[in-house]
């Protein structure tokens, strides 16, 4: 139970960010989730197409906004269980929402999703909104966002890479958005940390600056072996919609942090 305890309760209760230990426990329970969240839709006959994908999205949005509300003590009032507005759990909360709904608009043939994710998404912006304090940061983010979006997808298009085609320019915008919103908070405005291992470890070593180019070269090579690589469809729809959600749920949280 110690074991438990000083390597996954502690670090969500006292937000003191991941470890070795539970970033690769994370990473096995999540492709093992994917893998039977695939399954289960290959089961079920559910199509994992574009449409899909983004009903989807508002709910991968909402969850960095949950977790900006979670920083900023809104659900403190719910006592132990403001922490399932915490990473890891915010994420099992959020799939099992959109689970359910799937399962629900396959059996009603009603386009609950995309109405559900939005209405919650605007709803729970609003207490965000209201909290802005400065939004030096926020500019200077999504300053940094325009120009490495826009000089990447020109080029990728111009070249004639298919490789932010459909739905693949969601997960990459989300981790342009989470690399540029870092490299705002940590290196420009400061007063932030990185939480995760691996960056910690690599930018121990180089400066955080490269954490852009490095985000955008991991992305895209990811994107590029998906759509080469994995045959089945459920499968490619499952991956990119976990890059889409580590990317952008983060993104949205950094930058809506530095405002608030």
């Amino acid at each position: 139970m110690a074991f438990i305890d000083e390597y996954f309760v502690n670090p969500i209760i006292n937000s003191t960010g991941y470890n070795a230990v539970n970033t690769v426990a994370y990473v096995l329970i999540t492709l093992v989730v994917l893998y039977a969240t695939a399954f289960a839709f290959r089961k079920m006959k559910i199509k994992t197409n574009d449409t899909l994908f983004y009903d989807i999205a508002p709910f991968v949005f909402l969850g960095g906004v949950l977790r900006a509300l979670q920083d900023m003590h809104f659900f403190a009032s719910l006592g132990v269980f403001q922490y399932f507005f915490v990473t890891p759990l915010i994420y099992i909360l959020l799939y099992a929402i959109v689970f359910a709904l799937i399962v629900i608009q396959k059996k009603t043939k009603k386009e609950i999703i995309r109405k559900i994710g939005y209405t919650l998404l605007y709803a729970f912006s609003v207490p965000v909104l209201l909290s802005v304090k400065q939004l030096d940061g926020l500019m200077i983010a999504l300053a940094l966002f325009g120009i490495v979006f826009g000089v990447t997808y020109f080029v990728l298009k111009k070249t004639k890479s298919k490789v932010l085609n459909g739905v693949n320019v969601l997960p990459f915008a989300g981790h342009v958005l989470d690399a540029c919103s870092s490299v705002t908070a940590i290196t420009i405005i400061g007063g932030f940390t990185e939480q995760h291992v691996l960056p910690n470890f690599i930018f121990s070593y180089i400066p955080f600056y490269f954490f852009i180019p490095l985000k955008v070269t991991i992305i895209l090579a990811a994107l590029y072996l998906i759509d080469r690589d994995v045959k089945n469809a459920n499968s490619r729809f499952m991956l990119k919609l976990a890059l889409f959600a580590l990317g952008m749920g983060p993104g949205v949280r950094n930058s809506l942090t530095m405002v608030i």
